[in-house]
């Protein structure tokens, strides 16, 4: 897990092991890092030593898992065979922030640079709905906080939006008159996260969602309760630590200190929290999310003999396909799409569970379990 850091516009960063196969994306992160905080040293070449926090065997696990992914998404669907295709996967440690896991591209294109993982901003689509009940089951703004066993209303809303009306529809079009918390994140139904978020106020929604992590702008259309808004898988991953750290988001650690080759510390990087909601909130919307997996959207990715906790997500037009989610002390975000923003067509369940699955799969069992 060290690494020798170069500039940029040099030969990529080198490994101080060859058996770390850290990607061009990660290295590329921790060179704009040593850059930033040693300009001129970075100038000259240099160079710095990074002791990262990724883990060898995970890295490869999840290179494995993007590529067979894609591979397999290219022979079931001949369409994609020439298209830019895309996909990125994070991995954190969700006792901590630390990144174990971090591919930003298709691993077969080492060549590539642009990240995928920190810089692509897409909609995540129904995957951003968990955070929604954050805010509704700690305060929901004036109102009583709701919980899992609530009843809302499954009925057509429209909301007078300065732009025009807005009439949101569940995905299979139907309405069921009232259902509750749970059945509708199980089913991931639009209508009902409407309700909830309106309830208790879209604006104190957003700001729980930028309590866990998600970077978004000041003002934001209703419709960003599902997933029209623009986030990275790294932040997503980020916000999802929060359903496995008892109500905490952990920001994102790279690397736990970075030194001169002669010894001198040029930066530590100790892990950081933010208390987002209670332990009790962050039990309950965990405990949805494994209800999804086993009986809902997120069947496709559940790993047998673990207690696995996820939510798909297919944004607008099937242009991007999420998975997102845990299992023992790893939450991982998938994402995969065409990097044109043409429509992949194909959901998360098809196209980005079936990758995190495999990467879960070999990793959960390669970490320590919560003490």
């Amino acid at each position: 897990r060290m690494h020798t850091a170069h500039r940029r516009g040099l030969p990529p960063l080198r490994l101080s092991s060859p058996a770390l196969p850290a990607g061009p994306h990660f290295l590329g992160w921790l060179d704009s890092t040593v850059e930033a905080l040693a300009p001129k040293r970075a100038e000259d070449d240099r160079g710095a030593v990074v002791y990262s926090t990724l883990d060898p065997l995970l890295q490869e696990a999840a290179a494995s898992a993007v590529r067979q992914g894609l591979e397999r998404l290219r022979a079931a669907h001949p369409r994609l065979r020439n298209q830019p295709l895309g996909a990125a996967l994070v991995a954190l440690d969700g006792r901590n922030g630390d990144v174990l896991a971090y591919i930003g591209g298709d691993p077969r294109q080492r060549t590539d640079r642009f990240d995928r993982a920190r810089r692509a901003n897409r909609q995540p689509g129904s995957a951003i709905k968990p955070l929604v009940l954050l805010e509704a089951f700690q305060t929901c703004g004036q109102h009583s906080p709701l919980y899992p066993a609530r009843q809302v209303a499954d009925r057509p809303v429209t909301l007078d939006l300065p732009a025009g009306s807005w009439r949101p529809e569940n995905p299979d079009r139907r309405f069921r008159d009232s259902v509750s918390i749970r059945n509708a994140t199980v089913r991931s139904l639009n209508v009902p996260f409407v309700r909830i978020a309106r309830r208790c106020g879209f604006d104190n929604t957003a700001e729980r969602f930028r309590a866990s992590g998600l970077d978004l702008p000041a003002t934001l259309p209703p419709a960003f309760v599902l997933g029209a808004v623009e986030t990275t898988p790294l932040d997503l991953a980020s916000a999802y630590t929060v359903y496995s750290s008892l109500g905490r988001a952990w920001r994102p650690r790279p690397y736990e200190r970075i030194v001169l080759p002669a010894g001198r510390r040029l930066d530590k990087q100790a892990p950081k929290a933010t208390r987002v909601v209670k332990p009790a909130v962050s039990y309950l919307i965990r405990d949805l999310m494994v209800d999804s997996v086993h009986r809902g959207t997120a069947a496709a990715a559940a790993l047998p003999g673990h207690e696995t906790f996820g939510k798909t997500g297919t944004s607008s037009d099937a242009r991007d396909a999420w998975f997102a989610g845990g299992a023992g002390t790893v939450v991982a975000v998938v994402w995969v799409g065409l990097d044109d923003s043409r429509p992949l067509g194909l959901s998360g369940a098809r196209a980005a569970a079936p990758i995190w699955k495999s990467f879960m799969e070999q990793t959960v069992a390669k970490r320590a379990p919560w003490s």
